[in-house]
């Protein structure tokens, strides 16, 4: 009876945090084409009054540099609104990294795209590498309601 009393209250406290997260996309993701055994991601979601932007980068193997990115744009109604960046970041000899946080004001209605451009070093010294073809860039929509 007690094991039964246990699991029905566990069931309705996870009942009432799923009734009160509300119908809102809680967050959205998105990744580039790997690369050189690397991918990026980017990630955004509201936190309070902002929308928050955060890119990441994963490797195979642990590489000597990553530079993963984060930038974030607004739009009302299909027009350009406002941007942030700066999130850029750098791990030595990681296989994950992530970046700074980026924010803008949180606007009913608005659209937000965040997007990761991120690199990293993949081969020896004296080589070009901080150019990566644009299909490796992590782009997601992310829409305030």
């Amino acid at each position: 009876m007690k094991k039964a009393l246990k699991g029905l209250s566990v069931g309705s406290v996870a009942l009432a945090c799923v009734l009160m997260s509300g119908t809102e996309a809680l967050a959205a993701e998105g990744h580039g084409a790997r690369y050189g055994g690397c991918r990026n991601y980017i990630k955004v979601w509201r936190s309070g009054g902002k929308v928050v932007a955060q890119g990441k980068m994963v490797c195979n193997q642990r590489v000597s540099i990553m530079r993963p990115s984060a930038a974030l744009s607004s739009y009302k109604n299909g027009d350009f609104k406002d941007y942030t960046g700066g999130g850029l970041n750098g791990c030595h000899r990681a296989k994950k990294c992530y970046s700074k946080k980026v924010s803008l004001k949180a606007h009913k209605g608005w659209k937000y795209r965040g997007t990761n451009i991120g690199t990293a070093s993949l081969s020896g010294p004296n080589q070009g590498d901080m150019v990566w073809p644009k299909r490796t860039h992590a782009n997601v929509w992310y829409k305030v309601r």
